[in-house]
């Protein structure tokens, strides 16, 4: 079990510093990797510590390359000469990522980055492994293929029972993007395979395509667990973005069982209180949706800033700020597994 953290602006005018999210808030995602409040205890593991490791990753603005015109590659902004933009490697379009093993409280690195980067959209995650899983860099979260980043809170109980299984079902782009040894990183692999069902992955997708696909990686998912035996609640609360549009869930299989906690505020602006330093909150003006913040864990103390996530759901923020809220019993087919619980349907639209 983990803590994570998005934050996705209407473009490079609501860009935030990281720090203002992931640093500086009360109960930021900092304070969270040594006093979480809301995560599953795991057997062995201080239920208030995620300390086995951190990531960030952030979309950045395009840089542009002079090379053609000056013979170097000194990076400049939306610049041109004679009215002619030489994009960069597409590379330079791929979201930026910083992973550490060390905890997040203890990571000066982290805080000074935080401090002078700022971006439209980023995530944040802290972990606390599984036991007996490795704790390395490759296995901290976001992981990123080409444009996309990924993150999950919760796992996949007996993995290693289903781990071949789903290994089988990948495309050979999505089994070659992996480099580390987590649940969550197969399902990620999973996601992109199905999502390379709709097309290549190098195309555009909507937010349709991407809730689809989404929704075929967790019904694979429960039917692998199902045909391995595993009785155990998988908690799949993912987040992903493709750099435009955001999608995540809140999900448990066992309709007896709570899900991870996952809580969301959107408005015009996150910002510091001026009465109280610590805290942040979000403006409201003329219900205009520029902003939208999603956390496990309440960033701040004012409860009219947070909705709860329903259980069961899958969200989706669209490159113009409407936000869609939606139950995924619709997204896993026909006849879906009798214990998933739907959850109302809630639209929140710009």
């Amino acid at each position: 079990m983990c803590r994570m953290t998005v934050y996705k602006g209407l473009g490079l005018d609501q860009s935030i510093l990281l720090a203002d999210l992931i640093v500086k808030p009360k109960h930021s995602i900092i304070h969270q990797s040594y006093d979480c409040h809301e995560r599953f205890h795991n057997t062995g593991l201080p239920s208030h510590l995620n300390a086995d490791g951190f990531g960030i990753g952030w979309y950045a603005e395009k840089l542009y390359s002079t090379k053609a015109r000056e013979g170097h590659l000194g990076p400049r902004r939306r610049e041109s000469f004679d009215g002619v933009v030489v994009p960069r490697n597409k590379e330079y379009e791929t979201p930026c990522v910083f992973t550490s093993i060390s905890p997040a409280w203890n990571n000066r690195n982290l805080v000074q980055l935080a401090d002078k980067v700022s971006s439209p959209l980023f995530f944040a995650h802290v972990r606390a492994a599984s036991i007996g899983s490795l704790t390395s860099e490759t296995n901290c979260h976001p992981f990123t293929f080409d444009k996309y980043l990924f993150m999950h809170n919760g796992g996949v109980p007996d993995f290693g029972k289903i781990k071949r299984k789903l290994i089988d079902k990948l495309s050979e782009v999505a089994y070659g993007m992996i480099r580390g040894t987590t649940d969550s990183e197969h399902c990620f692999a999973l996601f992109l395979t199905h999502l390379e069902e709709l097309g290549p992955l190098d195309q555009e997708f909507s937010g349709k395509d991407m809730r689809r696909a989404m929704g075929k990686t967790i019904r694979t998912i429960n039917s692998l667990c199902h045909a391995a035996g595993v009785t155990e609640p998988s908690l799949l609360n993912f987040a992903l973005t493709d750099g435009d549009t955001l999608v995540a869930t809140r999900y448990v299989n066992v309709a007896s069982s709570a899900a991870a906690s996952l809580y969301f505020s959107s408005g015009s602006r996150w910002i510091q209180s001026v009465e109280r330093p610590k805290e942040y909150i979000m403006q409201r003006h003329n219900k205009e949706e520029k902003v939208f913040v999603m956390a496990s864990e309440r960033l701040s103390n004012e409860p009219s800033d947070w909705l709860e996530v329903p259980k069961n759901s899958i969200v989706t923020v669209t490159k113009e700020m409407n936000i869609q809220i939606c139950p995924l019993v619709s997204l896993l087919g026909d006849e879906p597994d009798p214990e998933v619980v739907p959850s109302p349907v809630a639209v929140h639209e710009k």
